[in-house]
């Protein structure tokens, strides 16, 4: 009745339910489907899902079941947008980042950010062309910094010369091609150096980098620019300013926050 990837059909439900009430071995727990559309606070599906859900429960459950299984639709979208289809339990994926799937602005604020630091600059002509493949040329004499993130990491060759980071409180793009371990960015008017901290995603003085940012910068969504941000990334989670923990696979100078 939702995705049409697990599950039942509406059809398929009433023998279902008859099984597990007749099995002395399974008992049932909760009570399920899942919003296809619900970010797309324009899409009438939303509203056909949940009365087709509510319809369902209405009409195959019994009132005891009703009364204490945990009966769950919403997604983030559908929590935020779409109150009647909370019931017992809401699943929240791009919430829990503080992102709003629908792109509005609401009381959530995003929890994540990704930072490096700069860990070389140098000085090219014009008409150089780094990088893999040459696909950047240098308009004028530039100062290029080196990042240690690629998309080894999550930050992908999409990004290349498409893509920006904050340095200093201002953006600066990404040049030539995103490699595997290392992204290039032009500092030229920016007054930077080895150390100095480049945000890929999150804020930086009155600038920030979103993650619907990215999603565009790439060609996607903001959920699989999360998803791919890559175990080398060390986390480090902190709660009111005070870090409490690090998780890490490898110790470079790339952080994820």
């Amino acid at each position: 009745m939702g995705m049409h990837r697990l599950g039942l059909d509406p059809a398929e439900l009433s023998g279902a339910l008859e099984l597990i009430r007749s099995h002395e071995f399974l008992d049932l727990g909760g009570f399920l489907s899942h919003l296809a559309e619900a970010d797309d606070l324009d899409s009438l599906r939303t509203a056909e899902q949940e009365e087709r859900f509510e319809t369902l429960v209405a009409d195959q459950l019994t009132e005891e079941e009703r009364s204490r299984l945990t009966l769950h639709l919403a997604n983030t979208a559908g929590a935020l947008h779409h109150p009647g289809t909370r019931h017992s339990l809401v699943r929240t994926g791009l919430g829990l980042f503080g992102l709003d799937p629908a792109g509005r602005e609401s009381e959530l604020r995003p929890v994540l950010s990704v930072v490096a630091e700069i860990v070389q600059v140098r000085e090219v002509s014009a008409g150089a062309r780094p990088g893999y493949g040459g696909i950047w040329t240098a308009a004028r004499d530039s100062r290029l910094g080196v990042v240690p993130v690629g998309y080894a990491d999550g930050f992908g060759r999409r990004f290349s010369n498409r893509a920006e980071m904050l340095v200093n409180g201002r953006r600066v793009p990404v040049v030539g091609a995103v490699s595997m371990d290392m992204s290039l960015l032009d500092l030229t008017e920016v007054d930077a150096g080895p150390g100095d901290e480049a945000v890929l995603l999150g804020r930086q003085g009155e600038e920030e980098i979103t993650a619907f940012e990215l999603a565009e910068w790439s060609g996607t969504i903001p959920y699989e620019v999360l998803c791919l941000l890559g175990l080398r990334l060390p986390r480090r989670y902190v709660r009111d300013g005070v870090e409490g923990g690090v998780a890490s696979l490898f110790a470079d100078r790339t952080e994820l926050v």
